[in-house]
C-alpha cells in the first residue's frame, strides 16, 4: 500500500514537472536554475577549505552568542523581573492617560465658529469666487 502512495506521489511530481516545462519561460528558468546549481556545486567542490572556514566561523559565531547569553543569564533574569514588577504600574499610567485624554469637557469644542482676529470683515461664505 505505501510502496503504490510513493510510486503515485513520483510519478504525479514526474507528469506535473513535463507538463510545466512545455512553457518556454518555465523551461528557461528551469535550465538557468540547474546550470547555477553546477556551478554553485563546482565551486564549493574546488574550495572546500574556503567552504569549511566559513561553516567553522560562524559555528564560533554561534557559540560564542550562547555563551554571552548563559555568562549574563542573572542580569537577563533581573531585568525580567524588574520589568514584571513595574507592568502593573505602567498600565496604571496608561489608564490614567486615556481617562485624562477621554474627558470631554476638556476638549475644545471646533464645531462652533472661531472669532475673528481683526476687527476686519470677515469673507462670507457667498464672497468666496471658486475657480
Amino acid at each position: 500500500m505505501a510502496k503504490k502512495l510513493w510510486l503515485g506521489i513520483v510519478v504525479g511530481a514526474a507528469a506535473g514537472g513535463a507538463i510545466a516545462l512545455l512553457d518556454r519561460e518555465t523551461r528557461e528558468k528551469t535550465f538557468q536554475k540547474a546550470a547555477n546549481l553546477k556551478t554553485d556545486a563546482q565551486y564549493l567542490y574546488y574550495n572546500r577549505d574556503e567552504v569549511k572556514e566559513k561553516a567553522t566561523g560562524s559555528v564560533g559565531k554561534v557559540k560564542g552568542l550562547i555563551n554571552n547569553i548563559v555568562e549574563n543569564k542573572e542580569f537577563y533574569l533581573e531585568k525580567i523581573a524588574e520589568l514584571t514588577e513595574s507592568m502593573p504600574q505602567l498600565n496604571q499610567q496608561i489608564q490614567q492617560t486615556k481617562e485624562a485624554f477621554g474627558k470631554k469637557d476638556k476638549i475644545v469644542d471646533t464645531s462652533q465658529q472661531a472669532e475673528p482676529l481683526y476687527e476686519e470683515e470677515v469673507a462670507k461664505p457667498d464672497d468666496v469666487i471658486h475657480l
